[in-house]
């Protein structure tokens, strides 16, 4: 018998049509439609001899966690604390992997798993940036249109940084949504005075003609939004917990102003996220005589394949919104390959974010916005830092305190077993008959 605690809604197009549901008798045929399909999704469908067959999109933007009781029963949710909460150890919790299908078959204590699609890196038929930038901004301006052709109907909130990816994604919301507002976290600190990411907000915002809010948050708003954070967010990393706080902060503030709205009137949340990954635009940031946010040393065309592919693991935007009943699309994860094709030589080049965006997208966006230097909304400012960062380490939450943090929201007994549940980037996955058998036998009943 299959249960489902599936609380994520799923967004996929095979084509240009909008796709209301992967469901297939055939495991098969449910491949091949997964395979053609783009967007995020984590179905679980029944089978007829028992058990399920399970399907999560490429990227695994949708998460799907599955524990198996030994009577038979398959347990799949979106959520790793809804599965805790029905007494499932999370020990006995695994997850099926990006761009996968994954039959169950409690009955024979097996699990086969076929993956329909990969994250690979692309060669280019062109190597030209101009041509390859080109490509980016039509395949952008294809999926808003087909977005908004479902959902125009919706009130749109875009979540604005200030930078390029946010300022992208909010210059073509208001090209092909009628209903369109802005919001962007402020640290509120002793000084109380907004962080350079909420002034270019600002600016960027009014030149767009976007209605904004400024949503601001002191040291007690960071820390009294952690473990939703760690919860929701479905990680303990210190840069996924940060991202997952901004956030749950904004996702608190346009729930609340989403439910001013007449009745019936429905949302959706865009947001800049993903780029960075798919330009593998990350750097260490220093802070207290320590480093966060290490990265892998390797080369920038591994590097960004490893950032991709660690999207499996971490749900700091779907499943933060998603909690507050806010649909969130990240309209980057749409044109991934077009991405990919961008050769490693070009993401090496000094401001090359900076360079593609204005060949591609530089009509949308004043000249200020390529000009400013970039500072993560996690330590808010490049001449005073403040913020969750700061405010998480004076109060213990570095990243052994953030992996205690977890273990107690999810009553871990083990921490240990954390360097399991992640490695590379991606949650554990069942593979071997070996390991089914042993999460049958070991799971306790709810």
């Amino acid at each position: 018998m299959l249960e489902s605690l599936i609380r994520i809604d799923n967004f996929h197009w095979s084509g240009d049509a909008f796709q209301p549901d992967l469901a297939a008798n055939d495991p098969g045929v449910t491949a091949a439609r997964a395979a053609a399909t783009n967007g995020r999704f984590a179905c679980a469908l029944p089978r007829a001899s028992g058990g399920a067959t399970l399907v999560r999109d490429r990227l695994g933007l949708n998460k799907l966690f599955v524990a198996v009781h030994e009577s038979g029963r398959v347990l799949v949710s979106s959520y790793l604390i809804d599965l805790v909460d029905r007494g499932v150890p999370f020990e006995s919790v695994f997850s099926v992997p990006a761009g996968h299908v994954v039959d169950v078959d409690p009955a024979h204590a097996g699990v086969t798993l076929l993956r329909y699609a990969a994250v690979e890196g692309t060669r280019s038929h062109s190597s030209k940036v101009d041509d390859l930038a080109r490509d980016i901004r039509r395949q952008l301006d294809v999926w808003f249109e087909r977005i908004a052709k479902r959902l125009g109907h919706r009130k749109v909130y875009v979540c604005l940084s200030g930078g390029l990816d946010s300022g992208v994604i909010a210059a073509l919301a208001r090209q092909y949504f009628h209903d369109v507002a802005a919001y962007t976290y402020t640290f509120n600190g002793v000084d109380g005075g907004c962080s350079e990411d909420a002034g270019y907000a600002s600016r960027l915002a009014a030149w767009l003609g976007i209605p904004l809010r400024i949503v601001p948050a002191s040291a007690e708003d960071v820390l009294g939004v952690l473990d939703a954070a760690l919860c929701d967010g479905q990680d303990w990393r210190d840069f996924n917990v940060h991202c997952a706080i901004v956030n749950e902060i904004l996702a608190r503030a346009i729930r609340r102003d989403l439910d001013t709205e007449p009745p019936g009137t429905a949302g959706l949340v865009l947001t800049g996220d993903l780029a960075n990954e798919l330009l593998a635009d990350y750097t260490p940031i220093s802070y207290g005589g320590h480093d966060y946010y290490k990265l892998p040393d390797i080369g920038l065309a591994d590097l960004r394949l490893v950032l991709v592919r660690g999207l499996d693991a971490g749900d700091r935007e779907i499943g933060v919104f998603g909690r507050h009943g806010l649909d969130v699309l990240q309209p980057y994860g749409l044109v991934v390959d077009d991405y990919l094709r961008l050769p490693a030589a070009f993401l090496a080049r000094d401001r090359s974010k900076q360079v593609l965006v204005r060949k591609a997208a530089g009509d949308l966006l004043p000249a200020f916005v390529f000009d400013r230097t970039k500072v993560r909304a996690q330590i808010g400012s490049s001449s005073s830092p403040g913020g969750i960062l700061p405010v998480l380490a004076a109060h213990g939450y570095d990243a052994a305190g953030l992996k205690r943090a977890f273990c107690r929201v999810f009553r871990i007994e083990n921490p240990s077993f954390l360097s399991r549940f992640v490695r590379a980037g991606r949650y554990r996955a069942v593979s071997r008959l070996s390991e089914a058998r042993s999460l049958v036998n070991g799971y306790v009943a709810a």
